[in-house]
């Protein structure tokens, strides 16, 4: 079965704006997305409702793409993506662009269509290269790498994937912990970890998974933990560890589940 992180890009929508965006209340929304789709629709419209603010407006129609998905209304998911794409002729801000465009790149990437998710990549690498060398550009340009991984991981490449999770993990770790770029770390670390389970690298994937469980733990990302040892559990499986991957899913049922800010 495939294993992809649906969601992999974490941003921080914060320091150009201010307002009283709720960002427990989107936490609150986030968690229901897949499980309950009709109370995350409520919270994140009574957030909406009156937001002036650019980042946060970004961060809640992306989320109500998400929803949308979630509720097999492509057309609607699709609606906020354009407001999305909309919302960027606002701007002039260079870096403000970037970040909506990759927003826009992984609800592509996501609803599978690939030839808006590379065209969306293809900008989204050009305006990072007009910017001044620093940790923005270089966690942007990560991201950019890491996206793609998972675009040629939908399409069952796992090398090619590897190779851009890889070079995308190189970029983000640069940067220390700029933004949401540990969270981004485990991430892209779950990620690479699959590839390496696919192509029968076995030792490489546990040791990927792991790593992806202790970034995550640095920064109490616990759904993005959980995500890393439920990897480990079934690398675990297939090793014929079977014990050792009761004990994690063991853990892993009485773990607090406590999801991270994605966006």
């Amino acid at each position: 079965m495939k294993r992809v992180l649906f969601i992999l890009i974490l941003f921080s929508f914060t320091g150009i704006f201010k307002s009283q965006y709720n960002e427990e209340l989107y936490k609150k929304a986030f968690s229901y997305v897949y499980e309950n789709p009709d109370n995350a629709l409520i919270l994140v419209q009574k957030m909406l409702k009156n937001e002036k603010n650019i980042d946060n407006k970004i961060k809640l129609y992306q989320l109500l793409s998400r929803v949308y998905m979630s509720k097999r209304d492509m057309d609607k998911s699709l609606d906020y993506v354009l407001k999305m794409k909309e919302l960027r002729k606002s701007i002039s801000n260079p870096e403000q662009k970037i970040k909506i465009l990759t927003s826009i790149a992984l609800q592509y990437q996501n609803m599978g269509l690939y030839s808006k998710t590379t065209e969306s990549l293809d900008e989204h690498y050009k305006l990072c290269q007009t910017l001044p060398d620093g940790k923005f550009k270089t966690l942007y340009l990560g991201l950019n790498s890491a996206v793609r991984g998972m675009f040629y991981k939908n399409q069952d490449n796992n090398e090619l994937a590897l190779e851009k999770f890889l070079a995308g993990l190189d970029y983000v770790k640069k940067v220390g912990n700029y933004e949401n770029s540990i969270a981004n770390s485990s991430a892209i670390l779950y990620n690479i970890g699959y590839c390496y389970f696919y192509l029968k690298k076995y030792k490489e994937a546990e040791k990927y998974f792991i790593q992806s469980a202790d970034f995550a733990k640095a920064v109490q990302a616990e759904s993005l933990e959980a995500f890393a040892y439920k990897g480990l559990s079934e690398n675990f499986t297939i090793l014929g560890k079977h014990q050792e991957a009761i004990e994690l899913l063991k853990n892993l049922s009485i773990c607090p589940k406590k999801s991270a800010t994605l966006s």
